[in-house]
Formats: C-alpha cells, structure tokens, sequence
C-alpha cells in the first residue's frame, strides 16, 4: 500500500510537467504538421524550428500518455487523440483549450497557494499573476490579443460540443412560440441553433457592447436568415436584463461568486414577467463526494483560482436561486455532464 500511494502522489505532483508538454505540443502545432502523414523526428523538428532531441522527448512523454504514436522508431504520426489538437476547425479542435490552460490558466495558478490562505488579499490566486486585473480586463488587454483569440475559439468549441445535447435533451416547447434571451451568450451561437430549430420563437442576445459588435458581423453573415428573429443588445448583466419568457444563461453563473451571482439574477427577477422562467446551463455538482467527477472538480478549483466563481452543488444551487427571487423547480441533466437548472421567479412573500 506504502509503495503504491507513493506512486500515485508522485504522479499527482508530476501533473502539471505532462500538461504542460500538451501545451508545448500545441503551442508548436505538431498535430498540424504530421497532418499529412508520419515524419521522421529531425524532419519535423526542423520544420517546427525545434530542437531535435528535445523535441523527440517532449513527443515521447506525450505518446507514452497516448498522445502522438513512433510509427517506427524515429517517426512521428498523429494518433486518435493528437488528432483532435489540429487547427483543422474552431468547433473540432482542442488546440486552443490547451493554449488556455497550459499559458494564462497554468501561470496563474502559481500562487494558488498563496490564495488559499485567510490573509490573501483577494483569494483568486489569478491577481497575483495579472497584478490585480480580473480575468476579463486581463484578456481584453491589447497586448493580449492572441490569449484572447485562442480562448474565445475554445469558448466556441466548447459550446459546439456541448449544444447537442442541449438542443436534443432538453424540452424546448413551452418556448417555441416565445422570447428566449440569451443573457451572455456572446455572438449567439447556441440561440441561432434554437431559432434555426424553432421558427416561431423569437431571440434577444444581451452581452457587453464589444461582443455585440462581433456579433453583429456573425449574424449579418452566418445567420442572416435568422437575423429578423432576434434583438442585439449591448449591456450589462448585472444592471439590466430586457423582458423574456425565458432567460438562457449557458455557464455563465459559475464565473462569479455568489454575491456576483446574485446580483445577475436579481436583475433579471426584477424584468422576469410571470410565468417567465430561468434556464441555467450549468454543472450541478453531486452533493455526496464520491460521485463528483475528476473534471467537474478541477473546473471549480479553475474557477476558484481564475475568477473567484464556483461549481456549485444542486443545494448551493437552490440557496442561490432563493436568495435572489427565484425558486427552483427542476435539475435535467445531459449527456455533456452539464444540466439544465430550471427555476421560477418566487412570490415575493416567499
């Protein structure tokens, strides 16, 4: 027993050295290289501008991983997952998730910590690397032109793989015929699916006004049909929120802390007409330890260490929702690991 969890702490605190040659893999765009076909490892190293024996040890501790495969010794071919890192699509790639984590996600979490301690100014160990900046001033910094383009196509692939089973799990009828607002939904890629599959549904897009601005582009050009269907609105969340029937809010939530929360959800209780409901695609975390997911508890400590904000469990979740005027009905999961959190606005003697 003594060796094994000797093992198994040694590969824990090694973690971050195999991250971190992904990252390195991505950064280097090897998936995109071999693309083609296998290459010897001087051949790539020299198309890559790498240095040949670092390179092919950087590979070998990816393909042990089961990342890349040696065709035959010295030669290096894409496998299943190295597949995935390729630029060869914004809504199929993996690459720019790995350029998230493994650069502004990995540099910041160097003081986690120091955040965990009573005495830290902030508790988001993220200041510490950005010199007090939140995340989203931090990203939308002109220096950081390309950290924010790589995140906003791993947002994008990420709800690309998600949307699925949002379309096809969750019961979208009582809103065919409605306003469904998507609060935050950056240029509005999940509402142009539910107006594409709901024709008499209408749509308003809130987000802040440089978004808008992008997303102005993507309707006059991907969704131009749809585009008399919907309302573009720039703004913020925690002011105003226009009247809807219902109110999507796609991760979101988990960004911010609870106060921060609340203060999304008040303002949209105080638009909410009756009978409106709010829809929070979220993680809803299992209350009992032994069920919560490897992946769903680094998400919270990502959200912990980068923004303050939190994965919460279905009990946080109605806390939350009655703290800010809102009773919850329903939790459905789906297939992707998320759930749809559905809740109601509370009577105000409630």
């Amino acid at each position: 027993m003594r060796r094994s969890g000797v093992t198994r702490l040694r590969t824990i605190s090694n973690a971050f050295i195999q991250s971190q040659a992904l990252y390195t893999a991505a950064r280097l765009r090897v998936a995109d290289a071999l693309a083609d076909g296998p290459l010897p490892n001087n051949e790539l190293a020299q198309q890559l501008g790498a240095h040949p024996e670092r390179l092919y040890r950087v590979l070998r501790m990816l393909a042990v991983l089961g990342v890349f495969q040696e065709a035959e010794p010295g030669v290096w071919a894409n496998n299943e997952l190295s597949e995935l890192l390729r630029q060869q699509g914004e809504e199929t790639s993996m690459r720019d998730m790995v350029m998230h984590m493994g650069d502004e996600t990995y540099k910041g979490f160097t003081t986690l910590s120091d955040s965990v301690l009573a005495s830290h100014p902030s508790g988001i160990a993220f200041y510490d690397y950005s010199r007090g900046l939140d995340f989203w001033s931090w990203l939308n910094l002109p220096q950081h032109k390309e950290q924010q383009a790589y995140f906003d196509r791993a947002m994008k692939a990420a709800s690309a793989s998600g949307m699925p089973a949002i379309l096809q799990e969750f019961d979208w009828s009582p809103w065919a015929a409605g306003t469904v607002a998507d609060v935050g939904g950056g240029v509005g890629h999940v509402l142009a699916a539910l107006l594409q599959r709901h024709q008499g549904m209408r749509g308003i897009l809130l987000d802040r006004a440089p978004v808008i601005k992008a997303a102005q582009q993507a309707w006059q050009q991907e969704y131009v049909d749809l585009a008399p269907r919907v309302q573009l609105l720039p703004g913020s969340f925690f002011e105003a929120v226009p009247p809807a029937d219902a109110y999507f809010l796609k991760s979101i939530l988990h960004d911010w802390s609870d106060e921060q929360s609340s203060r999304i959800l008040r303002a949209i209780r105080r638009s909410a007409p009756a009978g409106a409901r709010l829809l929070l695609c979220e993680v809803a975390v299992p209350d009992e330890l032994a069920q919560v997911q490897t992946w769903v508890a680094s998400m919270d400590m990502v959200m912990m260490g980068m923004a303050g904000g939190k994965e919460r469990t279905v009990t946080e979740w109605r806390q939350l929702l009655a703290s800010s005027g809102f009773a919850l009905e329903r939790v459905v999961p789906l297939s992707s690991g998320y759930s749809m959190i559905v809740a109601a606005p509370a009577a105000a003697d409630e």
